[in-house]
Order: C-alpha cells, then structure tokens, then sequence
C-alpha cells in the first residue's frame, strides 16, 4: 500500500509537471503555425521513424511471433480446423488471406505493423491540428511505443490487435469532430470510414460488439447538433455487419463456439468459495460437481485465470451449455453467502486495472517475446509455423535482451505491468474531472475506453496486458488532450 501511494504521488507530481508548463505556452503554438508542408514532412519523417523501429522485430520474428491463440487462428487459416467462433472469425479470415498470399502469417503481421503505425501517425496530424509543439508530440509518440508492449504485440498473431487499433482511431475520429474539424463527418467518405472502422470494433474480439453499439446507441442519443450525422453512421454500420454476415453463412460452415466460454467471470467467483473449502448445500454441491469435481476445482483454480479449470480434460463445458440457467441462479445465491469472496476473485481477476505495484510475471502471455517453435499441443502439430529465421542472432539478442528486462520468473513486477493501471488511473481522473466541470463532449471521448474497460470487469479471461492495449493508449492521449492542451490554446485554433 505503502509502494502504491508513492508511485501515485510520483505520477501525479509528474502530471502537474506538465500542465504547469501547459500554462506557460511551452508545450503548443501559440503564434508561428507550422503550413500543411511542414506538417507533411513532420508525418512523413514519423512514418520512416515507425519503420525503422518496427524493422528490426519484423525481421527477427518473422513470419510472425505466435502463441497458443495464434495456433489455434492458424489451424483454421490453413482449413485443417474447423472455422471456429471461439476466435473471431474476421482475423481468422485475414490470416487465411495471407496463407492464401505466401503460406506464412506475414502479410497479416504487416497488415497489424502497418496499422500501427497508420493510427499513430493519424494521432500526431490530430496533435498537430491542436497545435502541439513537435518535440512534445514525439515524446508522447515514443513513450506509448516503448513503455507498452506496443512494439512486441504487433509482431504476434493476436486477435486483439485490430480491435484495439480500431478503438482507437474512434476515439481519434471523435476529436477531429469535437476539436478540429466540425464538418468531417458531414462528408460521405467520412462516415463510410467510421462505419468501416466501427465494424472492425463490433467483430474484432467478443466483448467489441457490446462495446460498439452501445456506444452508437448512446451517441445517437446525446448527439443533438449531430444526431442525422450520427443515424446515417449507425445504418451504414448495420448494413455493412449484416452483409459481413450474409457472405459469411454462405461461404463458410461456422461452428459456434461453447456458450461456456462467457462464464468466465462467474465460474472465477464460484471458484473461489469452492478453492477456500466453504460449505454448500447439498444441490450447490451435485449441481457443481457435474461442471467439474470439486476436489479439481480446488486443485486447478487459480485466482488470476480461470484457464486451467476450463481447460481441464474433467470440465463439461457440455452440461454448463444445456444448464445455463442453472448455472446463474447457483451463482447468485452463492453469491449471496460469500459476497465478499466474489469481491476478492474479481478484484483479483482484473489486477491489471487497479495494481498500481505491477503484477508478478510469471502467467503465461505475459512475457514481452513469446515465439513459440515448438506446438504447445500435439492438436497443433499439422498446423505448426516452421520458422525460417533469416537473422536468428537478432531474433535470440531481442529475446534475451527483453528477458533480462522482464524475466518469466513468477516472482518479479516489471514496469511494464503497471503501466495499465496507471494509465487507467488517469483515465478515471480525467472522467470525473470533466463530469464536475460538465463538460459532456469530453466525455464522450472518453466513453469507448470505458465501456472496454466495463466488459473487461464483467468478463476479462486473465490478466494480460494486450487486452488493455486501446485503454493504455488512449487514455494518455486523453491525459493530454484534456489537460496540457489547453483551453486558451483550442480557442486561438
């Protein structure tokens, strides 16, 4: 408690830092604007930059860094596995483009490099537009790539890469509106880039479909100068996930993957009355005794990732699908006599989004390069990426190197893993700073980072950081839009 007090103060000291020098003009222009040239050779030197940095790991980890997800994806890429829901089935089907292309992942790993550097360099032209001096602007930009596993995340096949990429540039998109240019959205080519955009949101991971309408559905609603705008937006992305959809039933046999799957979070919260050994009655107990013994539940919970439980060979994820019901009402009442063991699961669960000490780096996923040569199950065999490194020294300097930073040991808390709550932290104290002074436009930026941040509370599988990616980023944007650029400065723009 003590470390994390402190750490608060340092963060804090060092946020009044910078906006008092936001107060004496040394972070924007005031007079002396740069000309759209200059601002296009700012853009263009930002681009080359992203290259070279991303150069590097691309040609270390080529054709792609890849985890037990990525194999999973790349089975049903390559057709030897069902095309499968569990995964979304849109990145699955831009990895099967790239077996098409070469046979390897690396045009889906170039499609994820280049998207992050397309939306970090939309994000310098939109602090630009507001008039930030170019020297802030590149500390902003380098400090998100290099205190993140921004870099690293890009050159792995994860399905949240896109997603996190596009709630981005939504929240990029609503400044331009709000902030720069009133009348972008009123352009045809506007709003058929946001639908496009927003449907990469809705079908990009699970939680993105909750996340996106009810973000449109709230946006209709309050945008009142906007609300034609806004609807025409909203019927486009409609039209454009039920074609998504239609060409998809008819072109593929999807399998729908296990409703189990979305009870995560309360067979966490059953898991934890169940591993401390507290009494239930007699039905609680037959009735959770079909999903898994109890005495392997209490062998294999673990309160950070329900994964070794659900993956158990034991589990029946069969009975949970046809007991649905059953399986929530034996949660809640439960929940009613261990409130606050449900209290200690969750908080555990979603450690990143408040432990500002970082969290011990031993769980799998976590660890900054993960290429996995070998298939992490024999199910995975015929489908195995056989790596042909062209500069395997660079791929084993990058990997050491980035151990000796974050060694995947279980014991230590590298920076790296508080970053998120930090960043969560201030995104929190940004929203409640504007809710005070009722500054509703602010809030409305704000609300894609915090409606992901609310289906990560409700139902966030483990603790790692590449679902918080969209929130760390955005939030420290949003530090500095509401903060060093100042009011003073938008008005003079």
């Amino acid at each position: 408690m003590v470390l994390a007090v402190l750490r608060v103060g340092f963060y804090f000291s060092l946020f009044k830092i910078v906006t008092a020098m936001t107060a004496k003009n040394m972070l924007y222009h005031i007079e002396g604007l740069l000309s759209n040239w200059q601002k296009t050779q700012f853009l263009i030197m930002m681009i080359l930059a992203l290259l070279i940095i991303y150069f590097p790991l691309l040609l270390a980890f080529s054709p792609g860094n890849m985890y037990i997800d990525s194999y999973s994806q790349w089975g049903q890429a390559m057709g030897g596995i069902p095309l499968s829901d569990w995964h979304p089935v849109l990145t699955t089907l831009l990895m099967k483009l790239s077996y098409k292309l070469i046979g390897t992942p690396v045009v889906y790993t170039w499609m994820q490099v280049m998207g992050s550097i397309m939306v970090l360099t939309y994000f310098s032209k939109q602090l630009l537009d507001l008039r930030l001096k170019k020297s802030y602007i590149l500390l902003v930009v380098f400090t998100i790539l290099f205190t993140t596993l921004l870099l690293s995340n890009m050159v792995t096949l994860y399905k949240d890469n896109l997603y996190n990429l596009s709630l981005v540039l939504v929240t990029l998109f609503l400044v331009r509106i709000y902030f720069i240019e009133p009348t972008w959205l009123q352009h045809w080519s506007s709003k058929i880039i946001f639908a496009f955009n927003f449907n990469v949101v809705l079908l990009g991971r699970h939680n993105g479909f909750y996340v996106g309408i009810a973000f449109l559905v709230i946006w209709l609603l309050f945008s009142f100068d906007k609300w034609k705008d806004v609807a025409v937006i909203l019927v486009l992305t409609a039209l454009i996930f039920m074609g998504y959809h239609t060409l998809l039933n008819q072109r593929y046999a999807i399998v729908p993957g296990s409703p189990s799957e979305k009870y995560s979070m309360v067979l966490q919260h059953i898991g934890a009355v169940v591993d401390a050994g507290k009494p239930l009655t007699k039905k609680q107990n037959e009735f959770l005794d079909q999903i898994l013994p109890r005495a392997t539940w209490q062998e294999k919970y673990t309160p950070v990732m329900i994964d070794p439980v659900k993956f158990h060979p034991d589990f029946n994820k069969e009975f949970i699908n046809t007991h649905q019901k059953e399986l929530l009402k034996n949660w809640l009442t439960i929940g009613q006599q261990y409130p606050l063991l449900y209290l200690r699961a969750e908080l555990q669960q979603i450690r990143p989004l408040w432990d500002v000490n970082g969290w011990e780096h031993g769980l799998p996923g976590t660890q900054m390069f993960h290429y996995m040569i070998n298939s992490p199950k024999t199910y995975y065999d015929p489908y195995l990426q056989h790596y042909d490194f062209a500069v395997e020294p660079l791929r084993d300097l990058i990997a050491e190197w980035s151990y000796q930073q974050a060694p995947h040991d279980g014991v230590h808390k590298p920076f790296i893993t508080s970053v998120a709550s930090v960043s969560i932290l201030i995104l929190f104290a940004s929203s409640f700073s504007v809710i005070f002074s009722k500054r509703w436009t602010y809030l409305l930026i704000l609300l894609p980072s915090l409606l992901h941040l609310g289906t990560l509370c409700l139902a966030m599988p483990a603790y790692n950081i590449r679902y918080i990616l969209a929130p760390v980023i955005t939030s420290m944007m949003l530090a500095i839009i509401f903060k060093v650029v100042s009011t003073k400065a938008l008005i003079s723009s």
